[in-house]
């Protein structure tokens, strides 16, 4: 099998589900809080490979098929309104992103642009927050009142950028920032180490003044974990703690000097300084969606209801119209046992298909964002799935593969 297809009724049929999935997610009146546009063109950017990705005779990692199961079971799913299945389509193209998307940038890249996209893509996602950090552009946010730092004591509001909201600009920020990190030593000349050091400072700095301490814990994972997974020799010993000290210094001194830092950290603000607890809230959060859970019957159980509905449960039982803030959970609530799953199947799959450190990390990056907030996060799925693709080829796939 070539690139394309080959058989036109497979490829009608794309096109016309395609098509169908679009519209729906993109008609109005649905609950999505995406505007229709930019739907509509992330939905053409993730259903593009759709066309290009080889179905047949291809060597498929396990990665792959748990993928597309996983996808699957979200529009496979018990949910009481046809208007709450737009966030399943969003949610089932968001989950084809890593799958199709690493094969498809694979099928059209060589390893070494593979690798050179990786290295612009990530510094690009950084250097387009510029405008928005030194005030030129206002940030793109969905729920200003929600991330007006008045209530911290403060001006403005809280660093968003053009990611609409400040947990998918830190998370995405951080992961790049640890991948260009990661991609450094590959630079040869000084000077071209200076510059990409300035900008992994610049991309950290725009994921402080987020203030989202997800992000914080996912740097802490990947300094760990590089740590944890690197070859130990009493050097590298002493450096991790000599850095895990200054890190510790300078994240003290933040927090004393930085009264908007204190209240973030414990939800307390201006009108309210009670504050719900260290978390935001999370843990009433997950506790008000496992009573969901308990309110369920068995084929809800095990298909799901789908997110939204889950939302209308939040806002019945603590006055608040959220998510879980978990991705295991929300898996769990919108696509059932079955869905959840596969989701823990298709993540191990991922780590067992890593080949170096780089990888792990940004995975366990992947994991605590998971735990906190979600997995589905439009650029970080883009960033890993460009991660994957270089896998891919770097294991020798393409040896079976026609470019």
């Amino acid at each position: 099998m070539e690139k394309s297809v080959g058989n036109i009724k497979i490829k009608w049929s794309l096109v016309i589900i395609s098509s169908i999935s679009i519209f729906l997610i993109t008609f109005p009146g649905t609950k999505n809080e995406l505007s229709s546009v930019y739907a509509l063109l992330k939905g053409l950017i993730i259903l593009i490979p759709l066309y290009f990705v080889p179905l047949y005779k291809f060597p498929k990692p396990k990665f792959f098929r748990l993928g597309i199961c996983l996808a699957l079971c979200h529009i496979i799913t018990f949910t009481n309104k046809f208007a709450y299945m737009s966030q399943q389509l969003d949610m089932f193209m968001l989950e084809l992103i890593i799958p199709l998307g690493s094969f498809f940038i694979f099928s059209v890249l060589r390893p070494s642009q593979i690798s050179l996209f990786i290295m612009y893509l990530n510094i690009g996602l950084i250097l387009a927050c510029t405008p928005y950090f030194f005030g030129f552009l206002s940030n793109d946010v969905i729920d200003v009142e929600s991330y007006d730092m008045k209530k911290y004591g403060a001006s403005g509001i809280l660093f968003t950028g053009y990611f609409k909201n400040i947990h998918n600009a830190s998370i995405t920020l951080s992961v790049s920032s640890i991948i260009l990190l990661y991609r450094m030593k590959n630079i040869e000349k000084l000077w071209g180490k200076i510059v990409l050091g300035v900008i992994i400072l610049f991309g950290l700095l725009c994921v402080y003044k987020t203030y989202v301490r997800t992000a914080w814990a996912m740097l802490g994972a990947a300094y760990l974990f590089n740590f944890l997974y690197s070859k130990k020799n009493y050097r590298r010993i002493l450096r991790f703690i000599s850095m895990s000290s200054l890190a510790v210094m300078a994240l003290l001194y933040a927090f004393i000097t930085s009264e908007v830092l204190q209240m973030r950290l414990y939800e307390k603000n201006v009108y309210d300084s009670s504050g719900l607890s260290v978390g935001s809230g999370r843990l009433v959060f997950w506790e008000t969606m496992l009573q969901y859970l308990g309110t369920l019957d068995i084929v809800s159980f095990l298909f799901g209801t789908g997110r939204y509905s889950g939302m209308d449960y939040m806002q019945y039982a603590i006055g608040k119209r959220l998510f879980s803030h978990n991705g295991f959970l929300d898996v769990l609530v919108s696509s059932g046992f079955i869905g959840l799953f596969f989701f823990i199947f298709y993540i191990k799959s991922l780590f067992k298909y890593a080949l170096e450190v780089e990888h792990y990390v940004v995975l366990w990056m992947l994991v605590i964002a998971c735990i906190f907030q979600s997995h589905q996060i439009y650029w970080l799925l883009i960033i890993i799935a460009f991660l994957f693709a270089e896998i891919i080829s770097k294991r020798n796939l393409h040896e079976n593969y026609k470019y």
